[in-house]
C-alpha cells in the first residue's frame, strides 16, 4: 500500500474509535506513529495533543509516562518533518517544562527539522 492509502485507512479506523469514545493513550501514540512513518503532514500536532489532553490526561485514566514521552516525540518529529522549527522548539520547551528527559532522539528530530527548513 502507498503511504497515503495507509493514512486514509487508519483515519477510517480513527473515526470509529472517536465515534465509539474509545480513545486511549496508546491510540494517540499509534496515530502519531502512522502519520510520521508515512510522512503525513496534513494535520496539526498541537491540536492532536490538545485532543489528547482533553480526553486522556484530564480523565481519571492513569498516565503512562513512557507513552506520553513517545507521543511528545512523535509530535515533535511531525513538526520537524515539515520543517516547522518554530512549533518544534515550542513543543520541546513544553516537554522540558513537564520534566521529560530530552534525549538524542529529540535532537535527531531537530536536526531533521533544520535540514528541512533549509
Amino acid at each position: 500500500m502507498k503511504p497515503r492509502e495507509i493514512v486514509e485507512l487508519f483515519q477510517k479506523f480513527w473515526s470509529v474509535i472517536e465515534r465509539e469514545g474509545r480513545k486511549t493513550q496508546e491510540n494517540f501514540v499509534v496515530i502519531f506513529q502512522c502519520y510520521t512513518d508515512n510522512s503525513f503532514t496534513e494535520f496539526d500536532p498541537w491540536e492532536m495533543l490538545e485532543d489528547y489532553r482533553r480526553t486522556i490526561a484530564d480523565s481519571h485514566v492513569a498516565r503512562e509516562l513512557s507513552s506520553l514521552n513517545k507521543l511528545y516525540y512523535l509530535a515533535l518529529l511531525s513538526y520537524c518533518q515539515r520543517g516547522d522549527l518554530k512549533n518544534a522548539v515550542k513543543l520541546l520547551q513544553q516537554v522540558k517544562t513537564e520534566g521529560f528527559l530530552v534525549d538524542e532522539t529529540y535532537f535527531t528530530a531537530l536536526l531533521l527539522g533544520n535540514s528541512r527548513a533549509g
